[in-house]
């Protein structure tokens, strides 16, 4: 996937997640309302895309969830290529969403 495609999607993702946050209540009544209370304090961005040298990441919350490098997707041999980048990045964050809406501090 080249460079602009990556960050238009990481673009889409942000914007998708920020529309659902301002246009529902839901989010008040569950822990994810704690990472976008963070989220407004403009200390950390949601999706991010870094390219670096010749490789490039992406990060959600900070976390680093996929690079060229060591790319977790899953390689299906059949296709001699990888699952598409936006349904692993969905998944990603949402296992990140989860375990720190899990959180409990005090």
């Amino acid at each position: 996937m080249c460079e602009k495609n990556i960050v238009d999607l990481i673009c889409t993702l942000n914007q998708e997640i920020w529309e659902r946050y301002e246009s529902t209540q839901e989010w008040l009544e569950s822990g994810e309302v704690k990472i976008f209370k963070w989220l407004e304090s403009g200390e950390v961005t949601l999706f991010e895309y870094h390219s670096i040298g010749y490789t490039s990441c992406i990060e959600f919350l900070g976390i680093m969830i996929w690079n060229e490098e060591n790319d977790e997707r899953h390689y299906d041999e059949e296709i001699d290529d990888y699952e598409p980048l936006e349904p692993f990045l969905r998944r990603k964050a949402i296992e990140i969403i989860k375990k720190v809406s899990a959180i409990r501090i005090g």
